[in-house]
């Protein structure tokens, strides 16, 4: 037979012989080399193998095999019909038949191999791909590639290498871009002919980035995309204290004293944001996922949460023990404080440590609301808000509920309704038509004349509630004329019917 010609084997040789002649030419015959001459040892051998397992599979065992080729073998196709035949679909790929093709191109290490597997173990063979592409350099991991005798197969290269993808996909595993792209180019996945979707090979190369930068010593690489607003020279030491931070296991106690400085709950906010948008859900095994989200919440100022609200405390605390302490140890230590007033000084100590930090807390809280407060009146129209029709008709509501007190008799409620559906409507106004008042330069002469009119019609306002509720609403009415269309548009979408399917 030709091909056994072509290995240098008998006509009674069997499958273990093939496959050591094979191995044995394989060290001669490289397809970098001599892909022409790769690519008829590859015939010969294919070809073996499938004479020598139809003889068994026919119980043949008479000698002298012919050396010429069967009549109903075909000749061996050239390496551009090769390389363009679809012997194995990627649909119709699994795991057992790429590695039965792959058992048929590899060959044995040495021609002196005893073992009775010679197949190739594919899952240990994607392990081995995934490790390099994780630990290697571009250029080793190019040249590894390149050697490997299982991926010199033209057929099988590029099913080993939709196979390598998958793997990657589910294991999530730390690959850098440039090796990456090393992979995608060796495979000949790098353009829209390889048949894999666009859209996913970005997505995974974005992910096995993002997992490899978030591997410890890595950070420079991190910070140019998550901390793309720091200046440069604090880049390095803003991710890394950051980073080192979310590694840690989640604790109240460390979390909030990490979080002590201003600004720098929202500042991780911004970085753990930015890690993947927000989606932390796959970074367990790169981050804290308890510690990422108590960021997520304690940076977040739209909305109150228990992150936000301890970190408050634990500053209100801090500021005052610090500053407490301090003033009571100079007291003590400078002033002459009577044997018989201690007692007291030393109560009065406790009780501004204790209540000094809950007054400032309560205060903080109130000014949260005040702002909350604020946004819910005077956000711009199209912006979405809770209550959106109480919002519209709240300065209505304060300005008949001030009416009603004052015919009712409570002066004192109705000036302070009047007073805060005044002020709500010029703000609101104020605010929505980007009006703002600057006493810059020349203009500061004003400043006092405008301090006055607005000290006088507070004083209005208080004394005659009418006044303070006539004031707002003429303010309301003047912005909600300037948003009539909006509003009109808003209103309709939200109160019309929806129309009946005719079935035309």
């Amino acid at each position: 037979m030709w091909a056994l010609d072509a290995l240098g084997l008998a006509g009674d040789a069997d499958e273990r012989d093939i496959k050591r002649a094979y191995a044995k030419q394989l060290k001669v015959t490289r397809p970098d080399e001599d892909p022409e001459g790769f690519q008829r040892l590859h015939d010969a051998y294919r070809y073996a193998l499938e004479h020598v397992r139809e003889q068994a599979w026919r119980g043949d065992d008479e000698e002298g095999v012919s050396a010429d080729a069967p009549a109903d073998v075909e000749e061996p196709a050239s390496i551009g019909q090769i390389a363009s035949a679809d012997v194995l679909s990627a649909p119709e790929a699994s795991a057992e038949s790429v590695a039965a093709a792959i058992a048929l191109d590899t060959a044995l290490e040495s021609t002196d191999t005893e073992d009775e597997d010679d197949a190739l173990d594919l899952p240990a063979f994607l392990d081995q791909c995934i490790a390099h592409l994780s630990q290697d350099d571009p250029t080793a991991l190019r040249y590894w590639l390149e050697s490997q005798p299982a991926l010199w197969s033209l057929q099988m290269k590029p099913h080993i290498g939709r196979w390598l993808l998958q793997a990657l996909d589910e294991r999530g595993s730390p690959v850098s871009s440039d090796n990456f792209d090393v992979m995608l180019k060796f495979f000949d996945l790098d353009h829209v002919l390889s048949g894999v979707d666009a859209w996913f090979l970005q997505s995974l190369g974005y992910r096995l980035r993002l997992r490899h930068e978030l591997q410890p010593g890595h950070e420079r690489e991190l910070g140019h995309r998550i901390a793309a607003g720091t200046p440069v020279h604090e880049r390095f030491d803003l991710v890394r204290r950051a980073m080192k931070q979310l590694r840690r296991p989640f604790a109240w106690p460390g979390a909030l004293w990490f979080a002590l400085p201003y600004g720098r709950a929202p500042q991780m906010r911004r970085l753990v944001w930015n890690l993947d948008g927000g989606r932390i859900d796959h970074l367990g095994d790169a981050i804290d996922l308890r510690q990422a989200q108590f960021w997520l919440d304690a940076g977040d100022t739209s909305r109150m949460s228990t992150p936000r609200r301890a970190v408050a405390a634990a500053r209100c605390v801090t500021l005052f023990w610090a500053v407490g302490l301090i003033a009571l140890a100079v007291r003590w230590l400078v002033a002459d404080i009577a044997p018989d007033q201690r007692g007291t000084e030393a109560m009065q100590a406790a009780m501004l440590l204790v209540g000094g930090p809950g007054v400032a807390y309560a205060l903080w809280e109130f000014w949260i609301a005040i702002r909350g407060y604020l946004h819910w009146q005077c956000a711009p129209e199209g912006e979405v808000v809770r209550w959106p029709l109480l919002r519209f008709f709240w300065v209505p509501l304060l300005v008949g509920l001030a009416v009603l007190e004052q015919q009712l008799g409570y002066t004192v409620a109705a000036s302070w309704l009047g007073i805060l559906a005044c002020v709500t409507a010029a703000l609101r106004l104020c605010r929505r038509a980007n009006l703002t008042f600057s006493f810059g330069g020349w203009r500061l002469l004003f400043l006092i004349p405008f301090a006055k009119g607005v000290f006088g019609l507070g004083a209005l306002a208080l004394i005659y509630p009418y006044f303070s509720a006539g004031l707002g609403a003429t303010f309301w009415l003047i912005d909600a004329l300037r948003h009539t269309r909006v509003l009109w548009e808003a209103m309709r979408m939200r109160f019309r019917r929806p129309v009946a399917d005719s079935g035309t």
